[in-house]
């Protein structure tokens, strides 16, 4: 996570809470750079799951 940070230039805690989905309002910032950098859409990035 930290790596991804570092080359995306953006902060590690917002990556680390996204990755943990404690993340209640993804920045549009964040997501893009994520894509772009994981080469996918944005619905292969996210995905909706019912609650249990």
């Amino acid at each position: 996570m930290r790596e991804i940070a570092r080359d995306i230039d953006y902060r590690f805690e917002s990556v680390r809470s996204m990755y943990n989905d404690e993340t209640e309002r993804y920045p549009r910032e964040l997501l893009a750079k994520l894509c772009v950098y994981f080469n996918v859409g944005i619905g292969e990035l996210l995905t909706l799951q019912p609650k249990e």
